[in-house]
């Protein structure tokens, strides 16, 4: 339904599609929000606001970032992270942290990995450290490039 209510709501059309997902958002963000369940990819969108360039995107962008990234420290299938990729290509959300103005640089990804024990990390069911969140930011920027087809 995401494609199509985005679609809608640029023609500032109410419809079925646009309805399901205003739902699901509202649900989600109170069950999430209480349950944890998107507790790294707030950690994530919270390092990436903190580098230069980091708060020209908006918050529900850097958390869409922040979602590969947290599916990739859960170990879920490369085809799962694919399709997330193949629809925030749809819809315009980003797979890549230049997509949200932010360098991939080794500056920005300790600023993304800062203190780790005292961020939502701890949260997660099993340990990280910030040397982990890096690697982790570097496997979602390297399967963005291959996901493009680009040649980093």
């Amino acid at each position: 339904w995401g494609a199509q209510a985005k679609k809608d709501n640029e023609k500032h059309q109410v419809t079925e599609a646009l309805e399901r997902i205003i739902e699901a958002n509202v649900l989600m963000s109170g069950l999430g929000f209480e349950n944890v369940g998107c507790a790294a990819s707030h950690v994530i969108c919270n390092g990436i606001t903190a580098c230069p360039g980091g708060d020209r995107s908006l918050h529900g962008e850097k958390v869409a970032y922040g979602i590969l990234c947290q599916l990739t420290a859960e170990g879920a299938p490369s085809e799962e992270i694919e399709e997330i990729m193949t629809f925030y290509e749809e819809v315009g959300l980003p797979i890549l942290l230049e997509d949200l103005g932010v360098p991939a640089s080794e500056g920005n990804l300790q600023i993304i990995s800062k203190d780790t024990q005292n961020t939502e990390w701890t949260r997660e069911p099993f340990p990280m450290t910030d040397d982990d969140v890096k690697e982790i930011v570097r496997k979602v920027e390297k399967a963005g490039h291959q996901f493009r087809g680009d040649s980093k």
